[in-house]
């Protein structure tokens, strides 16, 4: 699984071929957001959250993972 910095919102995101369309908000991308509000101050425990988060999909999803190409990038 590929994961990749968003510069303009400094929010991690997966990068999976199959669900890449132009302006798309994924799911977990829209949770990160509402983790973002919540810990707008504290910002080392939302990257602990969102890291957690993270391994908690890509477990989730390994199989379709491993289906698509895991080395896909996309430059936001």
């Amino acid at each position: 699984m590929t994961v990749i910095k968003c510069s303009n919102h400094r929010k991690y995101i997966p990068v999976i071929r199959t669900l890449i369309i132009t302006h798309f908000r994924h799911p977990l991308q829209r949770r990160m957001d509402a983790l973002e509000r919540k810990y707008e101050h504290t910002n080392e425990k939302a990257t602990v959250t969102r890291i957690r988060i993270m391994r908690e999909y890509e477990a989730k999803h390994k199989k379709f993972l491993e289906a698509s190409n895991a080395d896909t990038r996309i430059k936001l």
